[in-house]
């Protein structure tokens, strides 16, 4: 789509006006405490966290966003992910470390059962939660976050973990 909003427009936006897609963007401290786990979803609108103690870990679906159009403010839903092929990846958000979440981005974002954190968060308040009967079928992104977790709770202390969960149709030997 050629006249499609970019990331650059979307930061144009947040510096003119403290909003990303017509959303006012608020900072929030949030708490999380052990095992917290967030629904799987997509971000209607900019996101920036930094994780002021602790870890955040997420499990994120590879690749260019499949909608940055979430329609208007207020309550919105995910998109549908059952058919969807893509591999998904883990990833840590460690102490005095930041990211931002793009426009469309979809990841499932949980703390370790052995760790708590503090993120301090700029967002628009929602997120687009993907209901369970959408979740993705190739994929299964809640086994692949309690898998996480298990490694996680038997890493040692420093211990970078990766791991990516592929769709079956990409797996050796299937």
């Amino acid at each position: 789509e050629e006249n499609a909003p970019s990331d650059d427009d979307d930061l144009q936006e947040f510096m003119k006006t403290s909003k990303s897609c017509g959303r006012q963007l608020q900072w929030t401290v949030m708490d999380c405490a052990r095992a917290t786990q967030f629904k799987l979803h997509a971000h209607p609108n900019l996101e920036l966290i930094y994780c002021a103690r602790g870890a955040l870990h997420e499990i994120r679906m590879s690749g260019e966003p499949l909608t940055r159009d979430f329609g208007p403010t207020g309550e919105v839903q995910g998109p549908n992910l059952t058919r969807l092929n893509r591999p998904w990846n883990f990833s840590t958000l460690n102490e005095g470390q930041w990211l931002v979440n793009e426009v469309g981005s979809i990841h499932k974002s949980f703390t370790a059962t052995n760790q708590a954190c503090t993120l301090l968060v700029l967002w628009g308040g929602s997120h687009a939660d993907v209901s369970p009967e959408q979740h993705p079928k190739l994929v299964n992104v809640q086994q692949a976050v309690n898998t996480m977790d298990d490694r996680l709770c038997d890493c040692s202390k420093g211990e970078r973990l990766s791991e990516t969960f592929l769709p079956e149709s990409e797996r050796s030997g299937t």
